[in-house]
Formats: C-alpha cells, structure tokens, sequence
C-alpha cells in the first residue's frame, strides 16, 4: 500500500455503517500512516448509504488521507444488468470525483 498513487474503497452500507472487516483493516493500518497524504477514492454504493458514507469519510480523516468521497444511494435502481450507470446524474458526479481523485494522484 505504501507504493501505490491511490487506493480505491468501495463498500455498501452494512447494518447502519461500514462492514466490520473493511473497519477492521483499515484500523490495522493506524500504527503505519498507510493513508497519511495518500489520495483515496471513497465510494458507498447502497441502498441509503448515509451513515458508512459519513463514516467512512470521518476514519479516513482522522488517517490524513487526501478523500474524493461518492455516495450512491439507491444503487440498485440506478445500474443496469450490465453493470452500467443508467442515471445521468449520478454517473457525471462519479466522473467529476473520478478525475478529481486522479488530479490528487497526479499532484501527490
């Protein structure tokens, strides 16, 4: 993880937050400043998604990572069967995150 330009975290929303095994390996990385400085793609595709959005951006906060958040809500109703973004809106809101979190890359 040191090495890499970015790291891209995409998770439903589990039970009111993020799951319990994507939290638990991103607490292993506290001790290490893994996330220190280092731009992160932060999408939540669900069927609300608020709070592991909002949970997600608070854990990376504390970690000093350079976040590009994305909530999709109501994912579902929004990809089609294959796999791609039928709503405009939301698919021009992931490009626009999308090349922001490639300009963080490119500037890191």
């Amino acid at each position: 993880m040191h090495q890499a330009d970015g790291i891209v975290i995409s998770t439903p929303e589990y039970a009111m937050g993020l799951p319990g095994s994507l939290k638990n390996l991103i607490d292993w990385t506290v001790s290490s400043a893994s996330f220190a400085g280092k731009p992160v793609l932060a999408l939540v595709a669900s069927t609300q998604g608020e709070k592991a959005y909002q949970s997600i951006i608070d854990i990376l906060t504390v970690l000093e990572a350079k976040i590009s958040p994305q909530l999709i809500p109501f994912a579902k109703a929004k990809i089609n069967n294959d796999a791609e973004i039928t709503d405009q809106e939301t698919l021009a809101k992931l490009k626009s995150t999308i090349r922001t979190f490639v300009a963080a890359m490119e500037n890191g």
